[in-house]
């Protein structure tokens, strides 16, 4: 992502209690949604941080509930006026944050957990936007299977993604990988839409 040096003096000068507005991609619940959260403020180390969440929860079925849930941190934006705005995953920057950053220039924004490049969002021509890309450890899987299984000639491998857009990004760098490997096959792609597609692939896949 891009680097942006955190006016974390002027954070703790402007008030008391510094104001955080965190947008989570998907719903509060989420045990990641939380860890993301809880390891975001510890390093924040700011102890008095005033803080406001709003989850997208952007797999909900109907469509219309995150663009509730982002229009809804949208108002707070202008009306509660954060010094920092957090972000995880690629559904809070696409909801929320190209449109919320671009409209608020002088607020930092920092996102974690994004799949897709800090450009694809438009965020190399925003200075206030900053970020940790979530990255798959493809490479160092192939080495532990190497270690659990030695001496194999070839690796056969499944993937198995669901239809969330941000596999896209994710299928393109492990093709990409794939070609740097040629020992490993990969004996199926697979993208289930369903609780039961998914059941029924996993049972079928040792075979």
């Amino acid at each position: 992502g891009g680097l942006l040096t955190l006016p974390m003096t002027s954070l703790r000068a402007q008030r008391a209690a510094p104001r955080v507005l965190h947008v989570m991609s998907y719903r509060e619940d989420w045990q990641w949604n939380k860890d993301q959260l809880r390891g975001f403020m510890e390093e924040l180390g700011l102890p008095d941080t005033q803080l406001e969440v709003v989850a997208l929860d952007a797999k909900h079925a109907d469509p219309s509930v995150m663009k509730r849930a982002a229009q809804e941190a949208l108002g707070l934006m202008a009306k509660w006026k954060p010094d920092l705005v957090y972000t995880n995953d690629d559904a809070a920057q696409s909801g929320f944050a190209v449109q919320a950053a671009t409209q608020h220039p002088r607020t930092p924004f920092v996102y974690s957990g994004v799949n897709k490049e800090h450009a694809d969002y438009g965020f190399d021509k925003m200075p206030n936007v900053t970020g940790v890309l979530e990255r798959e450890h493809f490479a160092g899987t192939l080495a532990l299977l190497r270690e659990l299984k030695p001496g194999l000639a070839k690796l056969r491998i499944a993937i198995v993604l669901d239809d969330d857009p941000t596999w896209a990004g994710v299928s393109a760098r492990i093709r990409q990988d794939l070609q740097r490997h040629p020992d490993v096959e990969v004996v199926q792609w697979l993208q289930p839409r369903t609780l039961e597609e998914y059941q029924s692939a996993l049972l079928a896949l040792p075979g």
